[in-house]
């Protein structure tokens, strides 16, 4: 297989994984099973023999958006930061930063156009990274809940 293949191929594996996560965070298992049925599932840290979690954890190196969520307000648009995730899971995520957090809960926004969707997490765990290059920190997520659209609007109380 090309690199240019292989490339496609796990694009098309981060979108597929990124759907069915999304249908099902949406509370939308027949979407979900629908999207299963046409994509497959994906390669899981479960199917590898890695997960220690009650959820499946899905490689999905892409690049989203975080933003801090400060005292009883939700971020602005202007908040927000692209970060590369690591991995992704129905309860859980983690991505890769240069600058440790100063907060506890942050409002990640995963996806794109009409198909985003904004939940609210706890940083649970950070790893640090070290290379001779550079030091990097992972940040362990675990989703609190789903926003809803109408909190999401600049200045909106939590």
């Amino acid at each position: 297989m090309s690199d240019q293949q292989s490339s496609m191929v796990s694009a098309l594996c981060g979108r597929q994984v990124y759907y069915r996560l999304v249908s099902q965070l949406m509370g939308d298992e027949a979407a979900a099973d629908e999207d299963e049925a046409r994509f497959g599932t994906g390669e899981s840290d479960a199917d590898l023999g890695r997960n220690r979690r009650g959820t499946d954890r899905f490689n999905y190196h892409y690049l989203q958006q975080v933003a801090p969520k400060r005292s009883d307000h939700f971020p602005t648009t202007e908040e927000f930061r692209r970060v590369r995730f690591y991995d992704l899971s129905q309860t859980g995520f983690s991505y890769i930063t240069n600058k440790l957090p100063d907060y506890n809960e942050l409002i990640a926004r995963l996806g794109e156009g009409a198909k985003v969707v904004h939940v609210l997490a706890e940083v649970m765990h950070i790893t640090e990274l070290r290379t001779p290059q550079e030091t990097t920190y992972k940040i362990g997520c675990r989703i609190l809940r789903r926003c809803r659209r109408e909190e999401m609007r600049s200045g909106t109380r939590a």
